[in-house]
């Protein structure tokens, strides 16, 4: 996924993290339910499906754990 994304997005546009989730969750009118998934954010205790997060340095995502947060500089979700 990070390959097809640095090679179709800008670097800035490339997502942070990455969510892999069996199915979406619709509307009514079946349009994303974003707004849920911006509340969840990247809390661990928020959600259930395999989180991974954007390692530019190595072209790929990793795992979510507190120790990759660090290496990339993120702050642990508060």
């Amino acid at each position: 996924f990070h390959g097809l994304a640095a090679r179709t997005l800008p670097d800035y546009a490339i997502p942070l993290f990455v969510r892999i989730a069996d199915a979406a969750d619709m509307t009514s009118t079946y349009k994303l339910r974003k707004s849920d998934l911006q509340c969840a954010g990247y809390d661990p205790e928020n959600f259930a499906d395999p989180l991974y997060v954007r390692d530019a340095v190595n072209a790929t995502y990793a795992p979510y754990r507190l120790e990759a947060l660090a290496r990339l500089g993120i702050k642990p979700f508060a």
